[in-house]
């Protein structure tokens, strides 16, 4: 087996156990899973017996590999059961945005956005800073888990909060972006240029924008000006 082959396996074993870990219905089944795959016949132990068919030379960055993907599943592991026994204990609101926030490392993503919208929407009126930033979270999750238009909800409620941020409106435009609502992107493109101007970045996220809206007039303009 050849380095870019083990290293591929590696990625595909960290993806598919976060997946596995965020589908764990209890923390018995989660000890099953850190055996599974973290255990001394494990999987990730499996497959680093094919690092002896490796170079010297390519060794050393297998086992670097090999360890980020052991911290990651480890941490993944651990996340979700502190947080939660956290929460039990009465760790209030900041036991359940670290439960949330661990849902979503551990690829839970639906219930991570359902969680930090919860979370802001019971701080009523107080920190309207704060709320922003856990519904900007919240449409992370949503756009993780592949509902953009969910992501744009819960990102206009944090543009309601924070108007002055440009990356909630880069936010939002991506998530318009993703349904095809290009006119609403190009918009909240322009509302982040008012705000940093000149930035290449959303300059050619419009450019995209433009050419997908059936403008490549003005989505040449753009590219022209940010190249």
């Amino acid at each position: 087996m050849d380095l870019a082959a083990l290293e591929k396996q590696l990625r595909t074993l960290q993806k598919d156990s976060i997946a596995k870990i965020g589908a764990a219905a209890s923390s018995a089944e989660l000890d099953e899973l850190g055996s599974s795959l973290l255990g001394k016949r494990g999987a990730l132990t499996d497959l680093l017996r094919g690092i002896g068919a490796l170079s010297a030379e390519d060794r050393p960055k297998i086992g670097a590999l090999a360890n980020e993907v052991r911290s990651v599943l480890d941490a993944a592991l651990k996340a979700l059961p502190a947080a939660e026994k956290w929460m039990a204990a009465g760790g209030g609101l900041g036991a359940r945005h670290c439960v949330a926030i661990a849902m979503f490392e551990a690829g839970r993503h639906v219930p991570a956005a359902t969680q930090l919208e919860a979370i802001a929407r019971d701080m009523g009126q107080e920190r309207p800073g704060l709320r922003a930033e856990l519904y900007a979270q919240a449409g992370q999750a949503w756009m993780e888990a592949g509902q953009a238009e969910n992501a744009a909800a819960a990102q206009s409620k944090a543009l309601a909060l924070k108007s002055d941020d440009p990356d909630l409106w880069i936010d939002r435009g991506l998530s318009y972006a993703a349904i095809k609502a290009w006119p609403r992107a190009i918009s909240d493109f322009e509302r982040a240029l008012a705000l940093r101007p000149r930035d290449v970045e959303i300059i050619v996220l419009r450019a995209a924008a433009w050419r997908n809206a059936g403008d490549p007039s003005r989505a040449l303009t753009d590219a022209q000006f940010a190249l």
